[in-house]
């Protein structure tokens, strides 16, 4: 019998009494991400409801082996060896304000302006010194109506920065041609209650407009953004 390491994301600790990271015991070479759920949930009780669907991972639910999106192998038939680093990461999406620095504003709108007309999406992060830094994404949708951040650097911001220090402050994604307000869409995918959702609206392209919200679980609350 072997382990794996597993990492939470932070709106599941709930789940597993605040722990970062849980180890499981596995067969190597013979247990598959998808029993690997039920070991979990025998574990933390209501964790196989946030990851799984039917026959699959949910949709939304990104999982990594070692850093490597497990859909890109052999998905939920992936098998599991000693020592494997899994990771479950929501796809993205404190305070009631947000201090907002004019050059990333202002980097934010240009952003959304150079992808128009498909959405824009990127992140605020705080470096391990404090400093925050305004970091552009791909929109792997490539769509007007939707945005999802791409495989590889959604692991990145959720994983590999956290470890090193770093710190997610904010999401921001444009809308196009609608308001600065979470569409439907956007409030189902809200699944980083400790992050502003910051939209950049084109609708008035003379005029942009940027928002922030909380969104923890499916309720919007607006976010007094201050630009200094």
């Amino acid at each position: 019998m072997a382990s794996v390491s597993i990492y939470i994301p932070t709106p599941l600790r709930r789940l597993t009494g605040g722990q970062a990271h849980v180890e499981v015991s596995v067969q190597p070479g013979q247990t598959t991400f998808a029993e690997l759920i039920d070991l979990i949930e025998a574990r933390h009780p209501g964790m196989k409801s946030e990851l799984w669907e039917g026959a699959d991972f949910k949709h939304y639910v990104n999982v990594y082996q070692n850093g490597e999106e497990v859909r890109g192998l052999e998905g939920a038939a992936t098998r599991l060896a000693d020592g494997d680093q899994v990771a479950f990461v929501p796809m993205l999406a404190g305070g009631a304000r947000l201090t907002l620095e004019a050059a990333h504003r202002d980097e934010m709108v240009a952003h959304a302006i150079e992808d128009a007309p498909n959405e824009c999406c990127g992140v605020l992060m705080a470096a391990a010194d404090g400093r925050p830094y305004l970091r552009r994404l791909v929109n792997a949708d490539a769509s007007p109506f939707s945005y999802s951040v791409r495989s590889e650097d959604l692991f990145d911001v959720v994983v590999r920065r956290p470890d090193a220090g770093e710190r997610l402050l904010a999401i921001y994604h444009s809308h196009t041609h609608t308001e600065a307000y979470p569409s439907q869409t956007d409030v189902r995918t809200g699944l980083y209650p400790e992050a502003v959702y910051l939209i950049v609206s084109l609708k008035d392209h003379a005029n942009p407009v940027v928002r922030g919200f909380h969104i923890v679980e499916g309720a919007v609350s607006e976010v007094e953004v201050v630009t200094r």
